[in-house]
């Protein structure tokens, strides 16, 4: 459970909760006056975006030939990490639940 709840945060975390798909400039720039996207600081204005579904990732292009990532970089290596938890707990399950099954338990009581 863990494992699958990690993988969900990273994934939300990821996609910035929904907005990379629903509206990706809102989440690269600020919107002017004049409906340019410009950054933070107002040096650059914004010339595309892209939005990958899997692993996330929301790369914003600006002028002045840079981009920037805006997902957080622990999103994609626990969106991995999540489902490897998943697996290696429930192998572990199974593996003590054979070794139960396996030894024999003493059930009579010693007076």
């Amino acid at each position: 459970m863990i494992g699958i709840a990690a993988t969900l945060a990273a994934y939300g975390a990821g996609t910035v909760y929904g907005l990379a798909f629903t509206n990706p400039l809102d989440i690269c720039g600020d919107k002017t006056g004049d409906g340019v996207y410009m950054d933070a600081r107002r040096d650059y204005s914004l010339t595309s975006v892209d939005v990958d579904s899997f692993p996330p990732s929301v790369t914003c292009h600006w002028t002045g030939d840079h981009s920037t990532e805006v997902v957080w970089p622990w999103a994609a290596p626990l969106l991995y990490a999540g489902p490897a938890c998943s697996v290696f707990c429930f192998a572990r399950l199974l593996i003590n639940r054979h070794k139960r099954r396996r030894t024999p338990h003493d059930h009579e009581f010693e007076a």
